[in-house]
Protein backbone atom coordinates (compact mmCIF):
# COMPACT_ATOMS: atom_id res chain seq x y z
CA UNK A 1 0.00 0.00 0.00
CA UNK A 2 1.28 3.50 -0.89
CA UNK A 3 0.66 6.10 1.82
CA UNK A 4 1.32 9.84 1.43
CA UNK A 5 4.50 11.15 3.04
CA UNK A 6 4.62 14.78 4.17
CA UNK A 7 7.99 14.70 5.93
CA UNK A 8 11.36 13.19 5.17
CA UNK A 9 12.52 10.29 7.31
CA UNK A 10 14.49 11.05 10.51
CA UNK A 11 17.68 9.73 8.86
CA UNK A 12 17.33 12.12 5.92
CA UNK A 13 16.31 15.06 8.12
CA UNK A 14 19.32 14.54 10.39
CA UNK A 15 22.09 14.03 7.82
CA UNK A 16 21.05 15.24 4.35
CA UNK A 17 22.23 18.79 5.07
CA UNK A 18 25.82 17.52 4.91
CA UNK A 19 25.37 16.96 1.16
CA UNK A 20 23.68 20.28 0.29
CA UNK A 21 26.82 21.88 -1.16
CA UNK A 22 27.16 19.09 -3.74
CA UNK A 23 24.01 20.15 -5.61
CA UNK A 24 23.79 23.15 -7.98
CA UNK A 25 20.49 24.50 -6.63
CA UNK A 26 17.75 23.98 -4.06
CA UNK A 27 15.40 21.98 -6.35
CA UNK A 28 18.15 19.43 -7.05
CA UNK A 29 18.89 19.18 -3.33
CA UNK A 30 15.18 18.61 -2.64
CA UNK A 31 15.13 15.88 -5.30
CA UNK A 32 18.04 14.27 -3.46
CA UNK A 33 16.18 14.27 -0.12
CA UNK A 34 12.95 13.05 -1.73
CA UNK A 35 14.76 10.24 -3.52
CA UNK A 36 16.47 9.03 -0.32
CA UNK A 37 13.17 9.14 1.57
CA UNK A 38 11.49 7.32 -1.30
CA UNK A 39 14.10 4.55 -1.19
CA UNK A 40 13.26 4.06 2.48
CA UNK A 41 9.47 4.42 2.28
CA UNK A 42 8.04 3.62 -1.16
CA UNK A 43 6.68 0.13 -1.75
CA UNK A 44 8.68 -0.10 -4.98
CA UNK A 45 11.65 2.19 -5.32
CA UNK A 46 11.11 3.33 -8.91
CA UNK A 47 10.56 6.89 -10.14
CA UNK A 48 6.77 6.56 -10.32
CA UNK A 49 6.23 5.35 -6.77
CA UNK A 50 8.79 7.74 -5.28
CA UNK A 51 6.94 10.62 -6.96
CA UNK A 52 3.57 9.23 -5.79
CA UNK A 53 4.68 8.60 -2.21
CA UNK A 54 6.32 11.95 -1.42
CA UNK A 55 3.70 14.71 -1.22
CA UNK A 56 4.87 17.74 -3.15
CA UNK A 57 7.53 15.78 -5.02
CA UNK A 58 8.10 16.37 -8.71
CA UNK A 59 6.64 13.82 -11.08
CA UNK A 60 8.61 10.87 -12.43
CA UNK A 61 9.85 12.74 -15.51
CA UNK A 62 11.48 15.38 -13.30
CA UNK A 63 13.05 12.66 -11.15
CA UNK A 64 14.38 11.07 -14.33
CA UNK A 65 15.97 14.38 -15.36
CA UNK A 66 17.45 14.72 -11.87
CA UNK A 67 19.10 11.32 -12.19
CA UNK A 68 20.54 12.22 -15.59
CA UNK A 69 21.61 15.74 -14.61
CA UNK A 70 25.40 16.09 -15.13
CA UNK A 71 25.53 19.09 -12.76
CA UNK A 72 25.75 16.81 -9.73
CA UNK A 73 28.16 13.92 -9.27
CA UNK A 74 27.21 10.64 -7.65
CA UNK A 75 30.90 9.95 -7.02
CA UNK A 76 31.18 13.17 -5.00
CA UNK A 77 28.07 12.24 -3.04
CA UNK A 78 29.60 8.86 -2.31
CA UNK A 79 32.93 10.41 -1.27
CA UNK A 80 31.10 12.70 1.13
CA UNK A 81 29.06 9.81 2.51
CA UNK A 82 32.13 7.67 3.22
CA UNK A 83 33.88 10.65 4.81
CA UNK A 84 30.87 11.26 7.07
CA UNK A 85 30.65 7.59 8.02
CA UNK A 86 34.36 7.48 8.81
CA UNK A 87 34.23 10.58 11.03
CA UNK A 88 30.94 9.78 12.79
CA UNK A 89 31.90 6.18 13.63
CA UNK A 90 35.65 6.38 14.35
CA UNK A 91 35.11 6.08 18.11
CA UNK A 92 32.45 3.37 17.88
CA UNK A 93 33.81 -0.01 18.96
CA UNK A 94 37.36 1.32 18.74
CA UNK A 95 38.56 -1.96 20.26
CA UNK A 96 37.43 -3.96 17.21
CA UNK A 97 39.60 -4.85 14.23
CA UNK A 98 38.56 -3.03 11.06
CA UNK A 99 37.83 -5.24 8.06
CA UNK A 100 37.28 -4.59 4.36
CA UNK A 101 35.13 -7.19 2.57
CA UNK A 102 35.28 -7.57 -1.21
CA UNK A 103 32.52 -9.37 -3.13
CA UNK A 104 30.21 -9.03 -6.12
CA UNK A 105 26.48 -9.45 -6.60
CA UNK A 106 24.05 -10.00 -9.46
CA UNK A 107 21.52 -7.22 -10.03
CA UNK A 108 18.95 -9.20 -12.00
CA UNK A 109 16.56 -7.72 -14.58
CA UNK A 110 14.07 -8.86 -17.18
CA UNK A 111 14.93 -7.58 -20.65
CA UNK A 112 18.16 -6.54 -22.33
CA UNK A 113 17.57 -2.80 -22.78
CA UNK A 114 19.57 -1.83 -19.68
CA UNK A 115 23.18 -0.75 -20.10
CA UNK A 116 25.88 -3.17 -18.94
CA UNK A 117 23.44 -6.07 -18.73
CA UNK A 118 24.57 -9.53 -19.79
CA UNK A 119 24.39 -13.16 -18.75
CA UNK A 120 26.54 -13.77 -15.67
CA UNK A 121 27.25 -17.03 -13.92
CA UNK A 122 25.51 -17.42 -10.56
CA UNK A 123 27.61 -19.72 -8.37
CA UNK A 124 24.68 -20.12 -5.94
CA UNK A 125 22.53 -22.13 -8.34
CA UNK A 126 25.05 -22.96 -11.06
CA UNK A 127 23.15 -21.16 -13.84
CA UNK A 128 23.45 -17.98 -15.89
CA UNK A 129 21.29 -14.96 -15.18
CA UNK A 130 20.59 -11.73 -17.05
CA UNK A 131 21.99 -9.09 -14.73
CA UNK A 132 24.47 -6.37 -14.02
CA UNK A 133 27.42 -7.42 -11.90
CA UNK A 134 28.79 -4.75 -9.52
CA UNK A 135 31.90 -5.58 -7.48
CA UNK A 136 31.71 -3.81 -4.11
CA UNK A 137 33.80 -3.09 -1.03
CA UNK A 138 32.31 -3.01 2.48
CA UNK A 139 33.79 -1.69 5.74
CA UNK A 140 33.15 -3.53 9.01
CA UNK A 141 34.34 -2.70 12.51
CA UNK A 142 32.29 -4.04 15.40
CA UNK A 143 28.77 -2.61 15.03
CA UNK A 144 29.92 -0.28 12.25
CA UNK A 145 29.08 -1.67 8.82
CA UNK A 146 28.64 0.25 5.57
CA UNK A 147 29.38 -0.08 1.82
CA UNK A 148 32.36 1.87 0.51
CA UNK A 149 32.40 1.81 -3.29
CA UNK A 150 31.74 -0.34 -6.34
CA UNK A 151 32.91 -1.07 -9.87
CA UNK A 152 30.51 -2.44 -12.49
CA UNK A 153 31.99 -5.53 -14.11
CA UNK A 154 31.29 -6.31 -17.75
CA UNK A 155 32.05 -9.62 -19.40
CA UNK A 156 34.89 -9.75 -21.91
CA UNK A 157 32.52 -10.39 -24.83
CA UNK A 158 30.28 -7.49 -23.84
CA UNK A 159 32.98 -4.91 -23.17
CA UNK A 160 35.00 -5.73 -26.30
CA UNK A 161 32.10 -6.66 -28.66
CA UNK A 162 34.17 -9.73 -29.45
CA UNK A 163 31.55 -11.54 -31.56
CA UNK A 164 30.97 -8.51 -33.78
CA UNK A 165 34.69 -7.89 -34.36
CA UNK A 166 35.41 -11.57 -34.95
CA UNK A 167 32.62 -11.96 -37.51
CA UNK A 168 33.78 -8.83 -39.29
CA UNK A 169 37.38 -10.04 -39.58
CA UNK A 170 36.71 -13.77 -40.07
CA UNK A 171 33.33 -13.91 -41.83
CA UNK A 172 33.78 -17.51 -43.00
CA UNK A 173 34.20 -18.92 -39.48
CA UNK A 174 31.05 -19.68 -37.52
CA UNK A 175 31.08 -18.80 -33.81
CA UNK A 176 30.14 -21.83 -31.66
CA UNK A 177 27.22 -21.53 -29.25
CA UNK A 178 28.73 -23.60 -26.44
CA UNK A 179 31.01 -21.84 -23.97
CA UNK A 180 33.78 -24.44 -24.13
CA UNK A 181 34.12 -24.38 -27.94
CA UNK A 182 33.84 -20.61 -27.96
CA UNK A 183 36.79 -20.30 -25.57
CA UNK A 184 38.87 -22.57 -27.81
CA UNK A 185 38.08 -20.41 -30.81
CA UNK A 186 39.02 -17.23 -28.93
CA UNK A 187 42.34 -18.68 -27.87
CA UNK A 188 43.14 -19.93 -31.35
CA UNK A 189 42.46 -16.63 -33.13
CA UNK A 190 43.27 -14.12 -30.35
CA UNK A 191 46.64 -13.03 -31.77
CA UNK A 192 45.33 -12.78 -35.35
CA UNK A 193 42.29 -10.74 -34.27
CA UNK A 194 44.40 -8.32 -32.23
CA UNK A 195 46.74 -7.75 -35.16
CA UNK A 196 43.93 -7.38 -37.69
CA UNK A 197 41.62 -5.05 -35.73
CA UNK A 198 43.09 -2.01 -33.96
CA UNK A 199 39.73 -0.99 -32.49
CA UNK A 200 39.26 -4.41 -30.94
CA UNK A 201 42.85 -4.37 -29.67
CA UNK A 202 42.14 -1.10 -27.83
CA UNK A 203 39.01 -2.57 -26.22
CA UNK A 204 40.95 -5.72 -25.34
CA UNK A 205 43.64 -3.71 -23.54
CA UNK A 206 41.06 -1.63 -21.67
CA UNK A 207 39.13 -4.67 -20.40
CA UNK A 208 39.21 -5.12 -16.61
CA UNK A 209 38.58 -8.34 -14.73
CA UNK A 210 36.90 -8.66 -11.35
CA UNK A 211 40.36 -9.17 -9.90
CA UNK A 212 41.48 -5.80 -11.31
CA UNK A 213 38.41 -4.14 -9.83
CA UNK A 214 39.07 -5.78 -6.46
CA UNK A 215 42.61 -4.35 -6.48
CA UNK A 216 41.17 -0.91 -7.30
CA UNK A 217 38.69 -1.15 -4.41
CA UNK A 218 41.40 -2.13 -1.91
CA UNK A 219 43.56 0.81 -3.02
CA UNK A 220 40.47 3.03 -2.96
CA UNK A 221 39.78 2.12 0.69
CA UNK A 222 43.41 2.80 1.61
CA UNK A 223 43.25 6.23 -0.07
CA UNK A 224 40.10 7.02 1.92
CA UNK A 225 42.08 6.29 5.11
CA UNK A 226 39.51 3.82 6.37
CA UNK A 227 40.59 2.14 9.59
CA UNK A 228 40.87 -1.45 8.41
CA UNK A 229 43.65 -3.96 8.91
CA UNK A 230 42.41 -7.10 7.14
CA UNK A 231 40.77 -7.71 3.75
CA UNK A 232 38.20 -10.53 3.48
CA UNK A 233 37.06 -12.25 0.29
CA UNK A 234 35.95 -15.63 -1.04
CA UNK A 235 37.90 -18.08 -3.20
CA UNK A 236 36.92 -16.31 -6.44
CA UNK A 237 39.20 -13.38 -5.52
CA UNK A 238 42.12 -15.42 -4.17
CA UNK A 239 44.66 -14.33 -6.78
CA UNK A 240 48.31 -13.18 -6.59
CA UNK A 241 47.40 -9.69 -7.90
CA UNK A 242 45.06 -9.05 -4.96
CA UNK A 243 47.46 -10.49 -2.40
CA UNK A 244 50.24 -8.30 -3.79
CA UNK A 245 48.10 -5.14 -3.55
CA UNK A 246 47.00 -5.97 0.02
CA UNK A 247 50.51 -6.72 1.25
CA UNK A 248 51.87 -3.62 -0.48
CA UNK A 249 49.36 -1.61 1.61
CA UNK A 250 50.65 -3.50 4.69
CA UNK A 251 47.29 -5.13 5.36
CA UNK A 252 46.37 -8.70 6.27
CA UNK A 253 44.02 -10.95 4.32
CA UNK A 254 41.81 -14.01 4.81
CA UNK A 255 40.04 -16.02 2.12
CA UNK A 256 38.21 -19.25 1.49
CA UNK A 257 40.42 -21.85 -0.20
CA UNK A 258 39.03 -24.24 -2.80
CA UNK A 259 39.43 -27.88 -1.87
CA UNK A 260 41.19 -28.75 -5.13
CA UNK A 261 44.11 -26.35 -4.54
CA UNK A 262 47.54 -27.96 -4.38
CA UNK A 263 49.81 -27.80 -1.34
CA UNK A 264 53.54 -28.47 -1.46
CA UNK A 265 54.05 -31.58 0.68
CA UNK A 266 57.62 -30.71 1.62
CA UNK A 267 56.30 -27.81 3.70
CA UNK A 268 53.67 -29.85 5.57
CA UNK A 269 54.29 -30.74 9.19
CA UNK A 270 51.28 -32.88 10.11
CA UNK A 271 51.44 -35.71 12.60
CA UNK A 272 49.42 -38.88 13.02
CA UNK A 273 47.79 -40.21 16.19
CA UNK A 274 51.13 -41.60 17.40
CA UNK A 275 52.90 -38.28 16.95
CA UNK A 276 54.84 -39.34 13.85
CA UNK A 277 55.16 -36.89 10.97
CA UNK A 278 53.09 -37.93 7.96
CA UNK A 279 55.23 -38.48 4.85
CA UNK A 280 53.96 -37.99 1.29
CA UNK A 281 54.99 -39.75 -1.90
CA UNK A 282 54.37 -36.82 -4.25
CA UNK A 283 55.63 -33.25 -4.11
CA UNK A 284 52.08 -31.87 -4.16
CA UNK A 285 48.74 -32.89 -2.66
CA UNK A 286 45.26 -31.45 -3.02
CA UNK A 287 43.60 -30.15 0.12
CA UNK A 288 40.66 -32.57 -0.23
CA UNK A 289 43.15 -35.46 -0.37
CA UNK A 290 44.97 -34.22 2.73
CA UNK A 291 41.92 -33.75 4.96
CA UNK A 292 41.17 -37.52 5.45
CA UNK A 293 44.76 -38.01 6.66
CA UNK A 294 44.37 -35.56 9.56
CA UNK A 295 43.49 -37.35 12.83
CA UNK A 296 40.20 -36.16 14.32
CA UNK A 297 41.91 -35.75 17.67
CA UNK A 298 43.89 -32.86 16.20
CA UNK A 299 40.77 -30.72 15.80
CA UNK A 300 40.15 -28.22 18.58
CA UNK A 301 36.86 -26.59 19.59
CA UNK A 302 36.67 -22.91 18.63
CA UNK A 303 33.86 -21.25 20.58
CA UNK A 304 32.49 -18.20 18.74
CA UNK A 305 29.59 -17.41 21.06
CA UNK A 306 27.19 -19.27 23.33
CA UNK A 307 25.37 -20.76 20.32
CA UNK A 308 28.20 -21.36 17.86
CA UNK A 309 31.23 -23.65 18.09
CA UNK A 310 33.48 -24.77 15.24
CA UNK A 311 36.02 -27.57 15.28
CA UNK A 312 39.25 -26.50 13.62
CA UNK A 313 42.71 -27.71 12.73
CA UNK A 314 45.35 -25.21 11.64
CA UNK A 315 48.76 -25.56 10.02
CA UNK A 316 51.11 -23.74 7.66
CA UNK A 317 51.82 -24.77 4.09
CA UNK A 318 53.25 -23.51 0.82
CA UNK A 319 50.76 -22.91 -1.99
CA UNK A 320 52.07 -22.32 -5.53
CA UNK A 321 51.59 -18.65 -6.54
CA UNK A 322 50.75 -17.67 -2.93
CA UNK A 323 53.80 -18.77 -0.96
CA UNK A 324 53.72 -19.72 2.71
CA UNK A 325 50.29 -19.34 4.30
CA UNK A 326 48.29 -20.52 7.29
CA UNK A 327 45.31 -22.80 6.69
CA UNK A 328 42.36 -23.52 8.97
CA UNK A 329 40.18 -26.54 8.28
CA UNK A 330 36.93 -26.24 10.25
CA UNK A 331 33.72 -28.22 10.70
CA UNK A 332 30.47 -26.99 12.24
CA UNK A 333 29.15 -30.22 13.80
CA UNK A 334 32.23 -31.92 15.21
CA UNK A 335 35.70 -33.07 14.14
CA UNK A 336 35.24 -34.20 10.54
CA UNK A 337 31.45 -33.78 10.76
CA UNK A 338 29.08 -31.30 9.11
CA UNK A 339 30.00 -28.60 6.64
CA UNK A 340 33.69 -28.11 6.00
CA UNK A 341 35.27 -24.72 5.32
CA UNK A 342 38.92 -24.10 4.53
CA UNK A 343 40.29 -20.68 5.37
CA UNK A 344 43.67 -19.37 4.27
CA UNK A 345 45.56 -16.31 5.48
CA UNK A 346 48.94 -14.68 5.12
CA UNK A 347 49.02 -14.10 8.89
CA UNK A 348 51.21 -17.04 9.89
CA UNK A 349 51.12 -16.20 13.60
CA UNK A 350 47.31 -16.04 13.96
CA UNK A 351 45.58 -18.95 15.65
CA UNK A 352 42.48 -20.72 14.37
CA UNK A 353 40.04 -18.76 16.51
CA UNK A 354 41.32 -15.38 15.37
CA UNK A 355 41.19 -16.35 11.72
CA UNK A 356 37.69 -17.85 11.97
CA UNK A 357 36.16 -15.02 14.02
CA UNK A 358 37.74 -12.37 11.79
CA UNK A 359 36.52 -14.01 8.59
CA UNK A 360 32.96 -14.16 9.92
CA UNK A 361 32.87 -10.36 9.43
CA UNK A 362 32.65 -10.99 5.68
CA UNK A 363 29.02 -12.00 6.22
CA UNK A 364 28.18 -8.31 6.66
CA UNK A 365 28.51 -7.69 2.93
CA UNK A 366 26.00 -10.47 2.23
CA UNK A 367 23.61 -8.90 4.75
CA UNK A 368 24.04 -5.55 3.00
CA UNK A 369 23.20 -7.05 -0.42
CA UNK A 370 20.04 -8.60 1.01
CA UNK A 371 18.96 -5.41 2.80
CA UNK A 372 19.76 -3.17 -0.16
CA UNK A 373 17.76 -5.31 -2.59
CA UNK A 374 14.80 -6.14 -0.35
CA UNK A 375 14.42 -2.85 1.53
CA UNK A 376 16.18 -0.07 -0.38
CA UNK A 377 15.34 -0.84 -3.99
CA UNK A 378 18.88 -1.55 -5.18
CA UNK A 379 17.38 -3.37 -8.19
CA UNK A 380 14.10 -1.43 -8.58
CA UNK A 381 15.27 1.44 -10.78
CA UNK A 382 13.55 2.43 -14.02
CA UNK A 383 16.61 4.10 -15.61
CA UNK A 384 18.40 2.27 -18.39
CA UNK A 385 21.58 4.24 -19.06
CA UNK A 386 24.60 3.35 -16.95
CA UNK A 387 25.22 6.85 -15.55
CA UNK A 388 21.74 6.98 -13.97
CA UNK A 389 21.99 3.37 -12.78
CA UNK A 390 25.24 4.14 -10.98
CA UNK A 391 23.61 7.18 -9.37
CA UNK A 392 20.77 4.98 -8.14
CA UNK A 393 23.23 2.50 -6.63
CA UNK A 394 25.20 5.25 -4.92
CA UNK A 395 21.99 6.74 -3.50
CA UNK A 396 20.99 3.28 -2.20
CA UNK A 397 24.42 3.17 -0.51
CA UNK A 398 23.64 6.60 0.96
CA UNK A 399 20.19 5.60 2.25
CA UNK A 400 21.66 2.50 3.91
CA UNK A 401 24.42 4.51 5.59
CA UNK A 402 22.10 7.25 6.86
CA UNK A 403 19.83 4.66 8.46
CA UNK A 404 22.88 3.10 10.11
CA UNK A 405 23.94 6.49 11.45
CA UNK A 406 20.41 7.20 12.67
CA UNK A 407 20.38 3.93 14.61
CA UNK A 408 23.84 4.39 16.15
CA UNK A 409 23.28 8.01 17.16
CA UNK A 410 19.99 7.34 18.97
CA UNK A 411 20.21 7.87 22.75
CA UNK A 412 18.25 4.63 23.12
CA UNK A 413 20.68 2.69 20.96
CA UNK A 414 22.15 0.53 23.70
CA UNK A 415 18.65 -0.32 24.92
CA UNK A 416 17.02 -1.40 21.66
CA UNK A 417 19.96 -2.34 19.45
CA UNK A 418 19.21 -6.04 20.00
CA UNK A 419 15.89 -5.52 18.21
CA UNK A 420 17.50 -3.86 15.18
CA UNK A 421 19.21 -6.88 13.70
CA UNK A 422 18.51 -5.79 10.12
CA UNK A 423 17.99 -2.59 8.19
CA UNK A 424 14.43 -3.78 7.53
CA UNK A 425 13.59 -3.58 11.23
CA UNK A 426 15.31 -0.19 11.57
CA UNK A 427 13.32 1.12 8.61
CA UNK A 428 10.06 0.36 10.42
CA UNK A 429 11.08 3.03 12.90
CA UNK A 430 11.55 5.47 10.02
CA UNK A 431 8.11 4.55 8.66
CA UNK A 432 6.46 4.92 12.06
CA UNK A 433 7.90 8.43 12.40
CA UNK A 434 6.53 9.67 9.07
CA UNK A 435 3.11 8.15 9.83
CA UNK A 436 3.08 9.91 13.21
CA UNK A 437 3.96 13.20 11.48
CA UNK A 438 1.23 12.59 8.90
CA UNK A 439 -1.41 12.13 11.62
CA UNK A 440 -0.18 15.14 13.59
CA UNK A 441 -0.23 17.35 10.49
CA UNK A 442 -3.74 16.23 9.51
CA UNK A 443 -4.97 16.89 13.06
CA UNK A 444 -3.37 20.35 13.04
CA UNK A 445 -4.88 21.27 9.65
CA UNK A 446 -8.33 20.11 10.68
CA UNK A 447 -7.96 22.06 13.91
CA UNK A 448 -7.12 25.18 11.87
CA UNK A 449 -10.44 24.93 10.09
CA UNK A 450 -9.37 23.07 6.93
CA UNK A 451 -12.10 20.86 5.50
CA UNK A 452 -11.73 17.13 5.11
CA UNK A 453 -11.74 17.63 1.33
CA UNK A 454 -8.88 20.16 1.51
CA UNK A 455 -6.78 17.82 3.60
CA UNK A 456 -7.54 14.96 1.23
CA UNK A 457 -6.54 17.06 -1.77
CA UNK A 458 -3.29 17.99 -0.08
CA UNK A 459 -2.41 14.35 0.49
CA UNK A 460 -3.66 12.80 -2.74
CA UNK A 461 -4.11 15.69 -5.16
Amino acid sequence: MIFPVLHHTPAVTSYARNFKGLFPNVPEYNHFKNYLSGLMLAERKNYTQIATTIVGSADETNISRFMKNPLWSAEKVNNKRVSIMRERTKYTDSWAMGCLAIDDTLDEHVGSLFDYIAKHYDHCDGGYKLAQNPVTSHFVKGKVSFPVDFRCYRTYDESTDWAEHFSRNFPDIQIPKTSKKRKKLKKKYEKDLLEADAVFAKKHNEFKTKISFAVELVNNAVERKLDFFVVLFDSWYLAPEIIEAIEKAKKAWISILKKDRNLETQSLKIYDEEGKRIRFENSKIKVNELIPLIPKSKYKAVKIDKDTTYYAFTFTANIPTLGKVRLVISYDKGPGEGRCAILVSGQLNWDARKIVTTYLNRWNIEVFYKDAKQNLGFSDYQCRDVAAIKKHWYLAFCAYSLIKLSVMSSPLYEKWERQLKTIGVAMKRQVRYVIEQLLITCHRLLGQGKSHQQVFNLLFG
